[in-house]
């Protein structure tokens, strides 16, 4: 059992215990804040909430980077019942203002001023049960393969995911989490953060999540952190990355996109324990785990593990269901115990869960189902393809067709068309191929499916 694992559903005093005030909460720049400061941080905020007329079911939007002030601002909404909706930087002026329109937040705080702003609200108050609940925390899904929707976490979720994730990952209050994710994403906030600061462990955060302050911050002996699939080709790129990690640094979470054995190989060469996660920002990122890579027995797959005890998952018609104990609501809707439909394709198989790809991205080839990960996995074989996605592309005779998109130089793609042709059956072969310096990806690593359909189809 995890030292100190919550009991409560408060957020608040499952992490400020008196036998934890004087440690070290965040390392950020040059400072480092005790959880006395930071409690203190959280105060403050919440005293400025109230004389800025926040009441209980009131969203206030953080826009910014990762920050203490975003943290000590989540703290301070619970402390007065408001509903706090992060959102990183990266988050354009548009999408700010929509996400401020479908929850009708009341306030913003950005990371670049202490000033909380009011909005002009209309009447309507979209949310009465987080009113009555005391507030939470609202996230914004994804949005891969459509816009974000908003969720709403309860404190009592936050609580319950953070105790199972720190137990899994023997986080304690001896580790020191290197923060590698924005904060307004369920990978950066629920995997590691506030498993960490329940347990009265050391967080360091950075405004700059680049590979070059990755490393920088490797002086401060992180023991834990995470590296989605993107970072890890990103990274990778960078000369002798890999072997500037410290030695201190031992466990690595990955996930958030398909992980496949290239990707597993290069992390598990350097860290010692590499813990591969599903999970959905509906019910949290620690759903299901692997600790080692398992080939798949069929191309289309990607093992995903086994549930974490006590959620529960369950294949129904092809599709991955799940059932557990941190389910959020949709915004403005009452909460469903019932089983979480992830519209992710995927098989049971000796008790493991394997991935088979998003429903929403088949593509439909005359009648033929082709999978793109399918596809995907067989271009990144080829060397010198540094990363690869692949759509569908509107056909007037066959419906759809698949086009490939490869971040690598345009002359592999004979080297690629050849490999493709002994590898797979025609229909399933790109029948055009897009070469560009990047592909465009979500604020959380993974391919933003509708921004590339739009440069790269038709």
């Amino acid at each position: 059992m995890a030292e100190f694992e919550g009991s409560s559903d408060s957020l608040s005093e499952s992490t400020f215990h008196e036998d934890a005030q004087s440690n070290i909460s965040i390392s950020y720049d040059n400072r480092e804040i005790s959880y006395a400061e930071l409690r203190n941080l959280k105060d403050a905020w919440a005293k400025s909430l109230h004389r800025s007329g926040i009441h209980e079911g009131d969203p206030v939007i953080y826009w910014g980077r990762n920050h203490p002030n975003c943290l000590a601002l989540l703290y301070a909404c619970e402390s007065v019942g408001a509903v706090f909706v992060p959102l990183s930087r990266k988050t354009t002026r548009v999408e700010l203002e929509r996400v401020r329109d479908s929850v009708n937040a009341a306030a913003l705080v950005t990371d670049e001023s202490d000033e909380i702003m009011k909005f002009h609200r209309g009447e309507q108050i979209l949310d009465e049960i987080s009113r009555s609940e005391g507030g939470g925390v609202v996230l914004m899904t994804s949005g891969s393969t459509g816009n974000p929707k908003p969720v709403i976490h309860s404190w009592r979720n936050l609580v319950t995911n953070a105790s199972i994730a720190a137990s899994g990952q023997s986080i304690d209050r001896r580790s020191t989490i290197l923060c590698s994710l924005t904060m307004a994403h369920t990978g950066g906030l629920n995997m590691q953060l506030l498993p960490a600061l329940i347990q009265g462990a050391r967080v360091l955060i950075s405004a700059n999540l680049e590979a070059s302050e990755f490393i920088a911050l490797q002086k401060k002996n992180p023991t834990h952190t995470i590296l989605v699939p993107s970072q890890v080709r990103l990274f990778w790129r960078r000369s002798n990355f890999h072997r500037l990690i410290s030695p201190s640094l031992r466990t690595v979470v990955t996930g958030s996109a398909v992980v496949d054995e290239v990707v597993w190989r290069r992390l598990a060469a350097v860290f010692s324990r590499v813990i591969g996660v599903y999970g959905l920002t509906e019910m949290g990122p620690y759903v299901c785990t692997t600790e080692s890579y398992i080939s798949p027995r069929e191309e289309t797959l990607s093992c995903l593990g086994q549930p974490v005890d006590p959620y529960l998952i369950r294949i129904e018609n092809e599709e991955i269901q799940m059932r557990g104990p941190c389910r959020a609501r949709a915004f403005g809707q009452p909460a469903d115990s019932g089983w979480l439909k992830t519209g992710d394709r995927g098989v049971m198989d000796g008790g493991l869960i394997y991935f088979r790809g998003r429903e929403a991205r088949t593509i439909n080839v005359s009648g033929f189902k082709v999978n793109p990960l399918e596809v995907e996995k067989a271009i990144s074989e080829i060397p010198g393809v540094h990363d690869c996605a692949v759509i569908g592309e509107v056909h007037p005779l066959w419906g759809e067709v698949p086009v490939a998109v490869i971040v690598g130089r345009p002359s592999l793609e004979g080297s690629i068309r050849n490999h493709l042709r002994q590898r797979l059956a025609s229909y399933k072969n790109p029948r055009h191929y897009r070469f560009v310096k990047e592909l465009p990806r979500t604020q959380i690593g993974k391919v933003d499916y509708p921004n590339l359909f739009k440069k790269n189809a038709g």
